[in-house]
C-alpha cells in the first residue's frame, strides 16, 4: 500500500506509472505524469486528486479505470500524442479539462475517455485525434469550450446520459464525430462549430 498524503504534489519522470498490484491512495493535490501510465491490476483509490498527463512527446494510458480530476497539458513546445490503449475507457469522475499552453497540438488517440463530471476546454489550441470523449455522468454536466471557428478541435464526442443534464458554454469545436445517444441537452448560447475533419452528426 502507497498513500499519498494530503498537501503532497508528486511529478513522476518518463518512465511513468505502472501499477499491476496492491493499493494506492492519492490525496487531494497532484500526480503529474510525464510518461505512460498503466493500470493492470491492484486497486488505485482516487481521492480528490487531480491527474496531470504531460510530457513531450505523450505517452500511452493502458487499463480501465477511474481516476478524480484529470487534466491533458503540455509543458513544452512541440506535438504531443497521449493514445488511450485499444479496449481501454478511462474514466474520469471529476473535472476533465483540457488545457494546451504549448503551440503545439495534442492528440488523443483510440480509447474513450468517459466524462463524468464537467469538461472544460481552456483554450482554443487543438485536442484532435481518434479517441472518443464520452459524456455519461448521470448528473448534471456543464461542457464548455473556448475554440474558435478555426481552432480549438476536439475527437470524436458522444453524449450518452442516462440522466441529468448537459449543458452547452462557450464555444465548442467538433473536429472527430459528434453522436448523440441519450440525455437531455441544453444547448444555452453555445456555439457548436463543425470543423475540418468531416465530421458525422448522429443522433437528432
Amino acid at each position: 500500500t502507497i498513500t499519498q498524503n494530503a498537501g503532497v504534489a508528486v511529478t513522476l519522470g518518463t518512465s511513468g506509472y505502472s501499477q499491476a498490484g496492491g493499493t494506492f491512495t492519492a490525496s487531494d493535490t497532484t500526480i503529474t505524469t510525464n510518461g505512460n501510465w498503466t493500470i493492470s491490476g491492484g486497486t488505485f483509490n482516487q481521492g480528490s486528486s487531480t491527474v496531470v498527463f504531460v510530457g513531450l512527446p505523450g505517452g500511452t494510458i493502458t487499463g480501465s479505470h477511474t481516476l478524480n480530476h484529470v487534466t491533458f497539458d503540455t509543458n513544452s513546445s512541440g506535438e504531443f500524442n497521449w493514445t488511450i490503449a485499444a479496449g481501454t475507457t478511462l474514466t474520469v469522475a471529476g473535472t476533465l479539462t483540457l488545457d494546451n499552453t504549448s503551440t503545439g497540438p495534442i492528440h488523443l488517440n483510440t480509447g474513450t475517455i468517459a466524462a463524468q463530471g464537467n469538461i472544460t476546454v481552456a483554450d482554443a489550441n487543438n485536442y484532435s485525434g481518434t479517441a472518443t470523449i464520452l459524456i455519461n455522468g448521470t448528473g448534471a454536466q456543464t461542457f464548455s469550450g473556448a475554440a474558435t471557428q478555426t481552432a480549438g478541435g476536439l475527437p470524436n464526442v458522444q453524449i450518452n446520459k442516462p440522466s441529468g443534464t448537459l449543458t452547452l458554454a462557450g464555444t465548442i469545436r467538433a473536429d472527430g464525430s459528434w453522436t448523440y445517444t441519450a440525455g437531455t441537452v441544453n444547448a444555452g448560447t453555445s456555439t457548436v462549430v463543425f470543423g475540418s475533419g468531416g465530421s458525422t452528426i448522429t443522433g437528432s
